[in-house]
């Protein structure tokens, strides 16, 4: 590769060089978005936050839901198990907003579905989802952290 331009400069090469940096960096954005298209994640979201600041507070925010999200989804099976449904539904609530912040949908759709169940008193329905989002979690924590290194 060797996008070197001698004097005098021409505008056609610079426009070629341009041309072909862009068909390569346009293809490197497909070839990202095609792997990440059965994402756990809402990629539009992603790219806002990498637009907000750089790799670093990427890393930082994604990090801090892992972290704030361990917590708060070992309160939620302890909810369920204790059937305490006030606390389950805040904490439920609590880690879908913070999963829609990060574009992590599958969770904040499972949160969602909780939520309904636990309106519904509908118990059996409720363990399910709670083994659900356990794995959602778990999946969507390995694309977060794959995404946040990149």
């Amino acid at each position: 590769m060797n996008d070197y331009i001698s004097k005098p400069i021409l505008i056609d090469e610079v426009q070629r060089a341009i041309i072909r940096w862009g068909k390569e960096i346009r293809a490197e954005k497909e070839t990202r978005r095609l792997r990440y298209s059965k994402s756990f994640l809402d990629m539009d979201v992603i790219s806002g936050l990498k637009e907000i600041g750089d790799s670093k507070f990427l890393k930082d925010m994604v990090n801090l839901y892992i972290e704030q999200s361990n917590d708060v989804i070992n309160k939620i099976k302890e909810h369920s198990a204790k059937s305490n449904f006030d606390e389950l539904y805040l904490d439920t609530h609590s880690l879908k907003g913070s999963s829609l912040n990060l574009g992590a949908k599958d969770i904040a759709e499972l949160c969602k579905q909780i939520e309904a169940k636990i309106k519904d008193n509908d118990t059996p329905g409720l363990m399910y989802l709670v083994r659900e989002l356990e794995k959602a979690f778990e999946s969507t924590k390995e694309e977060l952290l794959e995404i946040s290194n990149e």
